[in-house]
């Protein structure tokens, strides 16, 4: 599907505008949390980067599994940290589709869909106490304003993926889709692997990622052939 050029121009106004404002939100309503720590967060981002590269396509629909690292920074070092994450691990992934010159757009209209998600779930998971509970890994209450955190982050990306099909290219589909049950699979995979490399990371620190990481991506690569 080819974008017609008035509505090109429109996604990228769109992401010139909210990508700066979504930016500023995310650092006001919760800068870098005192646990931030730049080394680990650039393994953070280095992981991401290499689980964005290995997308899994479902009914032609490429996606990759990478709710469990974004659950991990948002948990640990905040919805800014998050949404930086978000945003790499979607140039990344659209550069390892190789869009054509007429397909570019995608970048940004993804782009503004995760600012957008990122920014409403985030909110919603400090409106509800996030802000005001312990950092303490053992926490019940952290772990299910997590799980709501996904799920409203599940459900806010589907209605916008499918209000950008309905509207800028005119195809209504079915919410309940074979892509919609993968994606609630990976993100029912994610909240538990999310959590586990929370926890490790409290316990071990930087080598967590290893311990969590190469399951993933061996799992990833092994769907990624069917």
């Amino acid at each position: 599907m080819i974008l017609e050029k008035r509505k090109q121009i429109f996604v990228w106004v769109a992401w010139i505008i909210l990508f700066p404002l979504g930016l500023w939100s995310s650092f006001k309503i919760s800068p870098p949390s005192v646990y931030f720590n730049s080394f680990d967060y650039m393994i953070t981002i280095g992981l991401a980067c290499i689980v964005a590269s290995i997308p899994i396509v479902v009914n032609t629909i490429p996606f990759t599994v990478t709710q469990w690292i974004t659950l991990f920074a948002f948990l640990k070092y905040g919805l800014f940290a998050e949404m930086i994450l978000g945003q790499i691990i979607t140039f990344v992934f659209m550069l390892k589709l190789r869009l054509s010159k007429e397909k570019v757009y995608n970048f940004p209209l993804n782009s503004v869909i995760f600012i957008l998600v990122s920014l409403l779930s985030g909110f919603i998971f400090y409106l509800l106490g996030g802000k005001d509970i312990s950092n303490d890994s053992l926490s019940f209450q952290l772990y299910l304003l997590a799980g709501i955190y996904l799920l409203v982050y599940f459900m806010i990306n589907q209605l916008l993926y499918n209000a950008s099909l309905s509207l800028l290219f005119g195809i209504r589909e079915p919410l309940i889709t074979k892509a919609f049950l993968w994606e609630g699979l990976t993100q029912l995979i994610s909240f538990p692997v999310g959590i586990t490399l929370y926890i490790l990371y409290d316990l071990v620190g930087a080598p967590s990622f290893l311990f969590v990481g190469i399951p993933i991506l061996s799992l990833q690569l092994f769907l990624q052939k069917y």
